[in-house]
């Protein structure tokens, strides 16, 4: 897997047919949940929705936006996207 695309609904909603045509052919995999908070995507990451053996070149990280939704300072977003950054790391 060269890239791996990781987060809430944003990453989750891509048309299939849009993803297989862009995405499909670069070996990049689709780890998206819709609704995840930093919260959800830290637990999953933690307890193997990120195989313990896949070193991608690179992630794209797209969370925080639900949690600024529902009354998620900016501060506390920050800090859950650089821990799922560390976490990805």
């Amino acid at each position: 897997m060269k890239l791996v695309f990781i987060g809430d609904s944003l990453v989750q909603g891509w048309f299939p047919e849009v993803w297989r045509q862009f995405y499909g052919h670069r070996g990049v995999l689709n780890l998206g949940v819709n609704g995840d908070f930093t919260q959800g995507l830290l637990w999953r990451i933690a307890n193997g929705h990120w195989p313990a053996g896949l070193r991608p070149q690179g992630a794209v990280v797209l969370i925080g936006t639900n949690n600024t939704l529902y009354n998620g300072s900016a501060e506390n977003v920050a800090a859950g996207v650089m821990e799922a950054v560390r976490a990805i790391r």
